[in-house]
């Protein structure tokens, strides 16, 4: 099953699926993100602003880098 992370807290709150939010903004990624990799799919919505573009690559990255996978 898949998971989204959404940017905003209210965006996680009405979606529709399976999301969460990291509450510090767009810029900010909790220290233990391992939980994520019980997914197969990590699906980022943030938003189409340059602070949601620079937050989503930076999150990817790190996911990529982490993931236990090795892939996204």
């Amino acid at each position: 099953k898949p998971i989204y992370i959404f940017e905003g807290e209210k965006d996680a709150l009405v979606a529709p699926f399976n999301g969460i939010s990291f509450s510090a903004g767009a810029g900010s990624i909790p220290k233990d993100i391992t939980i994520l990799y019980r997914h197969d799919t990590i699906i980022i919505v943030y938003d189409n602003d340059k602070t949601g573009k620079d937050g989503a690559m930076k999150l990817a990255e790190r996911i990529k880098k982490e993931s236990p996978l090795n892939s996204f």
